[in-house]
């Protein structure tokens, strides 16, 4: 039957249907099971017709009646079992457990109520606990950020912001053991200690389009001195990015994303951003971990000249280097003009960071990042012990452990370093 409601409708049938024998199951494709039925009952064609066995005869869209000549329950159409009326009076059947109580583990529950005790060490060690427990109740603390109760939203925040911070320095440590991991990587993780939810993608654009620009000056240069120098004349001439004398130990001078926005920092923040942005250029840049001021070394062939991005980029002469460690009663040791490995300068960073919220009377973060320090050093040690560390490494460790700490709390401006 050419153009029947059942080819435009099903698309599988040409021939009209047919009655069904007593004994004759229905077809698959045929419009009593149909691909509707099929796709209902999840692809089962002996499910699709176990369910149309008992009422075979399906009523066409003209047999049925229209909806506001249906009874009060007869909204099924014709041909299919009335609903059951409702009684008002009924109850209702209540689930045994919900979506969150079916997960919800009694330790988690009794952890959560402790939570709001008046007690800080309470609750201090009730967040040490549900540390210890990793991942598991991070679903329910994002759900109790959103609570009705303001005091269970702000404990459930700090103790969510908490175990972030745990898990940053978990990372740091790991890669802290790690002699090949890159500094970039390692710098941005610390900024997550202080800004969990930072996206470190804008920023790593932004030095790709540095490298950029100088790259195609270095291309334009004479020597490859000059091309190397392009690196601080484009960062500090043009972009104006220096030390930070105003409030030297704030925070956001350590961290690289807060360096790059702001275009200020530590030394030791402004060499890495440097170190960053040459690599991406094709240039050769490390940093030389002087006490308390790292400067910056650039190659240019059998070359190297010596760069301070603290004092807008300028050149240093190791006379000059040697007349700043005396200034602070430190004779010079050779390792201090060695390239500084990657997880020594995270191990400076971390310090910096520690002292800083130290200085802003934040003691539990200083002590995070002291322990984590105090971590970082005793793997380097380890490794060391274990002859995984190369001769540079091991230079710079005894001089380190030679060296008096540097307790100055501003930089020194007198003298021809910044900091």
């Amino acid at each position: 039957m050419r153009g029947t409601r059942w080819e435009a409708r099903e698309g599988v049938e040409s021939n009209p249907p047919r009655a069904l024998g007593a004994g004759q199951p229905p077809r698959l494709g045929s419009p009593v099971v149909g691909l509707r039925g099929l796709r209902r009952y999840g692809g089962c064609p002996r499910l699709a017709r176990t369910a149309t066995d008992s009422d075979p005869r399906v009523p066409t869209r003209a047999e049925r009646a229209p909806a506001d000549q249906l009874g009060s329950y007869d909204a099924n159409g014709p041909g299919m079992p009335p609903s059951a009326p409702l009684d008002p009076q009924a109850a209702l059947p209540t689930p045994a457990r919900t979506r969150g109580e079916a997960t919800r583990d009694p330790r988690l529950s009794a952890l959560f109520e402790l939570l709001l005790d008046d007690s800080p060490r309470v609750v201090a060690a009730v967040q040490t606990e549900l540390a210890a427990m990793g991942r598991s109740p991070l679903r329910a603390l994002r759900r109790a950020c959103s609570d009705t109760d303001p005091r269970k939203r702000a404990r459930a925040r700090a103790t969510l912001l908490a175990l972030r911070r745990e898990e940053v320095l978990r990372r740091l440590v790991r890669r802290a053991a790690r002699p090949d991991a890159d500094l970039e990587g390692s710098l941005f993780l610390l900024s997550r200690y202080a800004y969990p939810d930072l996206d470190a993608r804008p920023y790593r654009r932004a030095m790709t389009a540095m490298a950029v620009e100088v790259r195609a000056r270095a291309s334009r240069a004479s020597e490859p001195l000059e091309a190397a120098l392009q690196l601080a004349v484009y960062l500090a001439g043009d972009l104006g990015y220096s030390g930070d004398r105003e409030d030297y130990h704030q925070p956001d001078n350590v961290l690289l994303h807060r360096t790059i926005e702001r275009r200020r920092g530590m030394p030791l923040s402004l060499c890495a951003l440097y170190a960053c942005v040459a690599d991406r250029a094709g240039l050769r840049a490390t940093c030389v971990p002087l006490p308390g001021h790292v400067m910056l070394r650039l190659y240019a062939g059998p070359r190297a000249v010596l760069i301070d991005p603290f004092d807008g980029g300028r050149s240093r002469t190791r006379r000059e280097c040697d007349e700043y460690l005396a200034r602070h009663g430190l004779a010079p040791e050779p390792a201090w003009f060695l390239d500084a490995p990657s997880d020594l300068l995270l191990q400076r960073h971390t310090m910096n960071l520690a002292r800083s919220y130290q200085g802003r009377g934040l003691e539990r973060e200083s002590r995070e990042l002291y322990a984590t320090v105090r971590s970082m050093s005793a793997l380097r040690e380890r490794r060391r012990g274990a002859g995984g560390a190369s001769a540079s490494n091991d230079a710079s460790a005894a001089s380190e452990r030679r060296a008096p700490r540097d307790r100055r709390s501003e930089p020194d401006r007198s003298g021809p370093f910044s900091a």
